[in-house]
């Protein structure tokens, strides 16, 4: 009998094919980590707290819907009401064996958030970072990150924020990596007692695939001892820092080194250094697969008799010297490929220049300082089949294709787009109109959608939890003497509040609307942590000393406390 194939196989199956999404297996990773503690004699248990917001926008959902696997697995999924909060809830997670008397031996906790909810967190994950995690805790971050700007006010690349905080992290190229990379980065906090990031973009996050889950626990292999790496009480801040620079991120390296995370695919290590070999491509995250598409696209289908060698990064930063010294001296010229701002491109300039038989290297700009690949958006096909096109002729390496015509974007026909759009019936579609004359504070969320209609009357973006503060700055130098600012609920509670206080405590004349809706809308209508219904919101805006409050709706009656 054919075995029956269920959507549910990626969490229980151990064995044979699964389908499962980006969030799904970031799910199944925090169930197999528990699976994998009690296998071990570990009595831990999960956390996992964070702030919706895309491309893990419906992670929160999915772990919403699988609350009881969740607590059969003595996981516990603690919805926040903003990401610095998440943060610093999982970081006191790691503290039970300082001040209780756990029965557990430690809880391993995962934070999510997008790039933005890693900007806010960064304070606290600093403090995480600095402060260290317990033996056998852990705590991984799976940043959501948005290189095009889809579904975020800027375009966003997370490295140079968690490599400010110290934070070592990962890059999986598809779906099938984001379990076993996760189970590496938590045994890397418990072994080096420090944060690690997953960076999860999302072409990941958004995708399915059909997963072996025999394949999805990597085998883990611990250096010697790092030292008193692990969470303590009131270290001093110079000892917080000492530890992390001198013991911490010396034992990623050499976790990174004893896993083999960051070793080329050709050729392997240990090899001399052929006659032939003029070209190597460093490949960091997703890359990988765009860099074997442009070779088969070249024509260059055997690297290896071409003179070309490959090197997939998939933890980006930091980089261990070795398997990376060992490839660089192998070749004439080195290109890296990486997206937008060169990362792993200036950790490598810093590895190879001190190495005697020093290889050229190429990346976003060729040895004569022109441009080649872009530090901005995404690295498109047809820009990388020109860039590995040009450094492999350099090398007297046969390519095709590489002068094949453009395709002419004047004639192919309009693609049809659609303004985005009020849901049917949402009363903020009118609510969000403006006296004349007037001008109003645009914000995060789903009144930023007026600003495609009307946007000589839309302020420019803040960040969330900045609204109302445009104006302070404005008021004093302004021709108005008045200004409106559309706040959500959702953002309300998030962090719009003290927007407000700061607004009072200016003294700045100004109107908050406050659209109620009592869902997180633009993320996939969640229930809004720490969210309070109409009437008590006004008793806090009466308490902060907001002068006047009205409340506008088509059925009054409906807010009243009593129903």
């Amino acid at each position: 009998m054919t075995e029956q194939i269920k959507l549910s196989d990626c969490y229980t199956n151990d064995h044979g094919p699964a389908y499962m999404t980006g969030t799904q297996a970031l799910l199944r990773l925090l169930v197999e980590q528990a699976r994998l503690d009690t296998e071990n004699g570990i009595n831990s248990r999960g956390l996992v707290s964070g702030y919706p917001g895309s491309p893990l926008g419906g992670f929160d959902l999915e772990l919403t819907r699988n609350k009881d696997r969740l607590k059969a697995a003595g996981i516990v999924f603690q919805p926040a009401i903003n990401e610095e909060l998440a943060a610093t809830a999982i970081w006191g997670s790691q503290h039970i064996h300082l001040y209780d008397q756990p029965e557990i031996d430690g809880v391993f906790g995962l934070w999510y958030g997008k790039g933005p909810g890693l900007d806010r967190a960064l304070d606290a994950l600093r403090h995480a970072n600095m402060g260290g995690v317990a033996k056998q805790g852990g705590m991984v971050l799976a940043v959501g990150d948005d290189p095009t700007g889809k579904s975020s006010t800027i375009a966003y690349q997370s490295e140079q924020t968690l490599i400010a905080a110290g934070i070592p992290f990962f890059y999986p190229r598809a779906v099938n990596e984001i379990i076993p990379m996760g189970l590496q980065a938590f045994a890397l906090s418990r072994f080096a007692g420090c944060c690690v990031g997953i960076k999860i973009v999302v072409d990941t996050a958004d995708a399915s695939a059909i997963v072996d889950m025999g394949a999805i626990r990597p085998t883990l292999n611990l250096p010697q001892d790092a030292g008193q790496v692990h969470i303590g009480r009131h270290d001093p801040a110079l000892l917080r820092e000492a530890t992390l620079f001198n013991l911490r991120l010396p034992a990623v390296r050499a976790f990174q080194e004893k896993n083999l995370i960051n070793a080329p695919i050709e050729p392997q290590p240990g090899n001399a250094k052929p006659e032939n070999r003029k070209l190597g491509i460093i490949a960091v995250g997703k890359s990988l697969f765009e860099v074997n598409d442009a070779l088969i696209s070249l024509g260059i289908n055997d690297i290896d008799k071409a003179g070309i060698g490959l090197f997939p990064i998939t933890m980006p930063w930091p980089l261990n010297q070795q398997h990376i010294a060992d490839f660089i001296t192998r070749y004439d010229e080195v290109m890296i490929v990486e997206e937008k701002r060169p990362i792993v491109e200036e950790q490598i300039a810093r590895i190879i220049v001190n190495l005697p038989d020093r290889a050229i290297i190429t990346g976003k700009m060729t040895p004569d300082g022109l441009p080649l690949l872009p530090e901005t958006g995404e690295i498109t096909h047809a820009g990388l089949l020109q860039a590995i096109g040009q450094r492999a002729i350099a090398h007297n390496i046969s390519v095709n294709n590489l002068a094949a015509a453009p395709v002419n974007a004047s004639r192919l026909p309009a693609i049809a787009t659609r303004t985005p759009w009020y849901c049917a019936g949402c009363p903020h579609n009118t609510s969000t109109k403006l006296p004349d004359g007037e001008i109003v504070g645009m914000g995060i969320g789903c009144h930023s959608i007026s600003g495609f209609l009307t946007p000589d009357e839309i302020t420019n973006y803040t960040q969330m939890g900045g609204e109302g503060a445009f104006w302070v700055g404005r008021a004093p130098f302004s021709s108005h003497d008045h200004s409106f600012q559309n706040i959500g609920d959702g953002t309300y509670a998030h962090s719009g509040y003290l927007g407000i206080r700061a607004a009072v405590a200016a003294g700045v004349n100004m109107t908050f609307k406050i659209l109620f809706n009592g869902a997180v809308a633009m993320t996939g209508g969640q229930a809004i942590e720490g969210g309070q219904p109409p009437w008590m919101i006004s008793r806090q805006l009466a308490a902060e000393g907001v002068v006047k409050i009205a409340i506008v709706s088509d059925a009054p009656d409906d807010l009243t406390p009593a129903n």
